[in-house]
């Protein structure tokens, strides 16, 4: 983050604490507007930042259209309108592309189980990563559930039996990790080799941030390698000199996709 925008090691971060935000000294700042998210966790900090009289604009991009949606409101509140329209046209371009290569019906589409922080742990069909895995034209094993963030046991991804897995950067469970689980040995994903982990730069690919197209992409190129030709390092340069006004090196780019370029 420093690299790409330097001056944010003099930005004051004493408003963060372990025990979470401080609203007080958010307020004491006097900001012009305060960004933040709907939701349960968030309404006592927004209550008080309404109450303070500070114009507040809350956001909740849990799925691909509010997540574009916001990047809209964003960029009207900071007068960058043209920069949230690029962006959303970009979106679209690498959208539009996917789905008209995975017009396929959805007993051929590839079916994915995402493991979150651990193995055991997946992403209903109203979290963000659900989303992310249909545009990229498969199907969430785990849609029944709602309600973000849910626990699974070994045997309902017996059942399930996806023909990949992927594992988010935040993941305590390593692909090897899964391909060496004796009880998952059955499984289409582990007997064919295809587990992956979804590579990570500012933020993870898979969190309902602007970087989650490039997740979107990398995660079709994955399910379809015959149908989808992504060149994802050329892509990241396009991505975060467009959006980030940052040149990503080469030497960036093999890290961040555990690849040699």
């Amino acid at each position: 983050m420093e690299r790409i925008y330097p001056r944010i090691k003099n930005i004051q971060a004493s408003i963060v604490h372990e025990s979470g935000l401080n609203v007080e000294e958010i307020i004491s700042l006097n900001p012009d507007v305060v960004l933040s998210k709907y939701g349960t966790k968030w309404d006592g900090i927004n209550k008080k930042i309404e109450e303070a009289g500070i114009s507040l604009v809350c956001i909740y991009p849990e799925n691909p259209e509010l997540l574009i949606e916001s990047v809209r409101l964003i960029g009207d509140v900071l007068g960058r309108k043209r920069e949230a329209e690029n962006f959303a046209s970009y979106y679209d371009e690498k959208m539009d592309y996917i789905r008209s290569n995975t017009l396929i019906p959805s007993d051929e589409k590839i079916r994915v189980y995402l493991a979150a922080s651990d193995k055991l742990t997946t992403a209903g069909r109203d979290w963000y990563q659900s989303y992310l895995i249909e545009n990229a034209g498969g199907i969430n094993v785990a849609e029944s559930f709602t309600g973000g963030w849910k626990t699974v046991s070994i045997e309902e991804i017996l059942r399930w039996n996806p023909d990949v897995i992927i594992t988010v950067s935040y993941c305590t469970d390593s692909v090897d990790d899964i391909l060496s689980d004796q009880r998952l040995q059955q499984i289409n994903a582990v007997k064919n080799s295809r587990v992956y982990m979804m590579p990570r730069y500012l933020e993870a690919w898979d969190m309902p941030v602007p970087e989650s197209i490039l997740g979107t992409m990398w995660l079709s190129d994955k399910l379809y390698p015959e149908k989808i030709h992504f060149n994802m390092a050329d892509e990241m340069k396009r991505f975060y000199s467009k959006f980030y006004d940052y040149d990503i090196t080469d030497e960036e780019i093999a890290q961040i996709l555990k690849e040699d370029l």
